[in-house]
């Protein structure tokens, strides 16, 4: 009946929406029509099949998250979707780590880019795509010392001022100090711009209200970061330009109003 086949595509495009949904983390809000579409389907349809589409599940709550990709059919479809995911997550949370989530970003658009080139099948995407989303969860990464591993702003610094238009670690590696001394000299100037940070935003051990929108803390803030990187500079013979520095210190005054 028409009836009959208009309850069918009903419940095959809600299926398909919520497949999609999962597939590639679409969040579109239709609360505001909630009320009404349930209406409408209480009083015109009677559909079972239909599935509830639930809430997305973050891919930090692991057990969660692999019990949702699972319910996806297909190798593929699963890879896509924990692409997708992992690439809604970097992009939540990259201010925080701007060069270590970039780093994963790329991985992934390189892994997709080989997906559809067909240089790789659908049982290597999935093993790519989800090794990406265990360092991203885990933070797992091999371009830090090991004195930085306690500190997650410690390394977002350090990886801030290794990158910096890849200009310092050429120059530092051409001194020898990273491969002597193991990253040392740069991963005590990020702990020092970490605590120089700390001093500046809190007070008496409270945190300033509201201190990213108040100019002296900013001016402080930007002084002292200024003095850390022209002393270091200085005492290793480094080749930073004044532009160099200048945008070193609006990454850093960036990471610090998304960490603090």
């Amino acid at each position: 009946s028409e009836q009959e086949r208009y309850k069918n595509d009903l419940a095959f495009f809600q299926n398909l929406r919520k497949s999609v949904i999962q597939i590639y983390s679409l969040e579109i809000d239709y609360k505001q029509f909630e009320g009404q579409i349930q209406k409408l389907i209480d009083t015109h349809v009677t559909a079972d099949e239909i599935v509830s589409i639930t809430e997305q599940v973050n891919i930090f709550d692991k057990e969660k998250f692999e019990a949702e990709v699972e319910k996806i059919a297909g190798t593929a479809s699963k890879a896509h979707a924990i692409a997708s995911r992992t690439q809604k997550t970097i992009s939540e949370n990259m201010d925080l780590d701007p060069d270590f989530y970039k780093k994963f970003s790329e991985m992934i658009n390189d892994t997709l880019a080989e997906y559809r080139q067909m240089r790789i099948d659908e049982a290597e995407f999935l093993r790519r795509v989800t090794e990406i989303k265990e360092s991203v969860v885990n933070r797992k990464s091999d371009d830090v010392p090991e004195i930085l591993h306690h500190s997650d702003s410690a390394q977002a610094i350090y990886r801030i001022i290794i990158n910096a238009e890849r200009r310092p670690i050429d120059t530092i590696k051409d001194l020898k100090l990273e491969e002597h001394t193991g990253g040392v000299p740069i991963a005590l100037l990020a702990l020092n711009l970490k605590d120089t940070i700390e001093k500046t935003v809190y007070l008496q051990g409270v945190l300033i209200v509201d201190w990213q929108n108040k100019s002296d803390v900013i001016g402080n803030l930007r002084t002292a970061f200024d003095d850390l990187l022209w002393e270091f500079k200085n005492d290793y013979s480094i080749d930073w330009k004044g532009s160099i520095l200048d945008d070193l210190i609006e990454k850093l005054i960036n990471l610090s109003k998304a960490r603090f």
